[in-house]
């Protein structure tokens, strides 16, 4: 699935990442990133950009960006990531439309 946010979202440094890493974030949600929904958690995602992944929360009702943890991943193809795109090979695109600020699919 991709993630891509129409308009520079607001993001949470909850555990106070340097701004490198948050603006990576950033980047990636505006140009449109790679992502893994949580299966068991509603809104909640793995990010991936190369071997950096970010584990990222967006509310639905503010559409706000929690940054909950990021890390880089040794093995890119790992099998938790390998099981979630397994899982959910057809989940629609994600994008937040910009003229109604809700998240469609």
């Amino acid at each position: 699935m991709t993630i891509r946010l129409n308009t520079p979202p607001a993001i949470e440094n909850l555990r106070s990442y340097p701004a490198e890493i948050v603006e990576g974030l950033r980047w990636l949600l505006m140009t449109g990133a790679a992502a893994h929904a949580d299966l068991h958690r509603a809104n909640f995602y793995d990010v991936v950009d190369g071997a950096r992944v970010y584990f990222i929360h967006i509310s639905p009702a503010s559409h706000k960006v929690m940054l909950l943890a990021t890390w880089l991943d040794e093995n890119p193809a790992s099998p938790r990531l390998l099981h979630l795109q397994a899982s959910n090979p057809h989940a629609p695109e994600f994008r937040r439309d910009e003229a109604h600020h809700h998240f469609s699919g």
